[in-house]
């Protein structure tokens, strides 16, 4: 758990020395924001459904603008996010000598890191509107399961998701739209929504549930506070 944590703390060093790097030739932007919304999973397994969940989470925000072309600006958008995800799967699977099926509620944890190009248009002085699209890297942290078996042919109860059930690593697309509001000169709330669509294996598979390639999406409402450092 330490050597994850150390390697993304480097990651995150260099997404904010980079951005930190070329700040006095650009515009540089701060804040912290939160979010909640909707989250659930995808599969290619006719054996597994889902149910739509909720999603929570926040953390830091860094935009930078590259290109000023007056009521347009360009650049691009990075962070570091919490996130807090759970919702309920059923999955059935056949160890001998009985069909089974699989009630869980989950959970997971997980740090973000997303990275977008962004784009955004001056209606007025106080007032923009905002475009990105990218990716995002997700490093889990932790979950749960809930299990119920119905038959009971393995005990029922709680039992921790980790490095043995789920992938470390999450990749997908990051897409998001929302306004600036400014509050002072330099001070600005920023509402919107986001969608995180996951695009690599979470759930390592076992002996007994069938073999399938599960995914994770969310979609949020944010709302953020943003100041200008330069």
């Amino acid at each position: 758990m330490l050597k994850k944590f150390n390697k993304m703390s480097f990651i995150v060093m260099v997404i904010i020395l980079s951005f930190a790097g070329i700040a006095n030739a650009m515009n540089l932007d701060v804040g912290l924001k939160g979010y909640g919304g909707l989250a659930g999973g995808t599969t290619d397994s006719s054996d597994k459904t889902g149910e739509i969940g909720y999603a929570a989470g926040g953390g830091l925000i860094l935009n930078f603008y590259a290109v000023d072309l007056g009521k347009v600006l360009l650049g691009a958008s990075s962070g570091l996010e919490y996130l807090y995800m759970a919702y309920d799967s059923e999955t059935t699977f056949t160890p001998p000598p009985f069909d089974t099926v699989l009630t869980a509620g989950v959970s997971y944890s997980y740090l973000k890191i997303p990275l977008t190009l962004r784009g955004a248009f001056r209606v007025s002085d106080t007032f923009i509107i905002t475009a990105d699209a990218g990716t995002f890297f997700g490093f889990f942290i932790g979950g749960k399961s809930d299990n119920t078996y119905d038959p009971e042919v393995i005990p029922n109860g709680e039992v921790d998701l980790d490095k043995d059930t789920t992938y470390t690593l999450d990749i997908g697309l990051r897409f998001a739209a929302g306004v600036e509001i400014g509050i002072t000169e330099n001070m600005k709330l920023s509402p919107g929504v986001l969608f995180d669509y996951g695009l690599r294996d979470t759930s390592k598979d076992d002996e007994l549930s069938p073999s399938s390639k599960d995914t994770f999406w969310e979609l949020n409402a944010f709302i953020g506070l943003v100041y200008r450092l330069f």
